[in-house]
């Protein structure tokens, strides 16, 4: 509920500081919404809903006097705003591809591997998924750099 108690409307009596956090109106009687500093043990989880606007010259038990509150002292100019940063670098361009002897392309980090001779002269490049690979015999795997050799029965590279 909302405490219209039993307490002293004189400031000379106050000995204890609350802090009014909000205000609220129910079934048209005006309360403050109190907490007070004993914890959340206390009230209602911390706080009390006290009547407001009692006529009271200080309200009830004087909870309208001696507020404190901050206050400015003199004047202070706002703080230049900071330069602005320079704009971060490009990214890098893309590597360039991989032109291999047909005419075809690669990416950069891959091989270009022969996939179909003509009179022992590769007519068609394929693309070996690996940077500096190595293309098998058979022309359907290749290896990665360091692993020569290619058991293209097993689909296998060994070193």
């Amino acid at each position: 509920g909302i405490y219209d108690g039993d307490c002293s409307d004189n400031p000379d009596d106050i000995d204890h500081a609350v802090l009014i956090v909000g205000y609220g109106s129910q079934d048209d009687e005006d309360y403050w919404i109190v907490k007070n500093s004993w914890g959340v043990s206390w009230g209602i989880d911390g706080y009390v809903y006290m009547k407001r606007n009692t006529g009271l010259p200080y309200g009830l038990c004087a909870i309208n006097a001696m507020a404190s509150y901050p206050t400015k002292v003199g004047s202070t100019s706002p703080s230049p705003y900071p330069s602005p940063s320079a704009p971060p670098p490009p990214p890098p361009p893309p590597p360039s591809p991989l032109q291999c002897s047909d005419g075809s392309y690669c990416d950069s980090d891959e091989t270009c591997c022969c996939i179909s001779e003509v009179a022992s002269v590769c007519a068609v490049y394929g693309c070996c998924p690996y940077e500096n690979g190595v293309c098998c015999v058979d022309s359907m795997y290749c290896c990665p750099e360091g692993y020569p050799i290619c058991d293209v029965e097993e689909g296998l590279c060994f070193q």
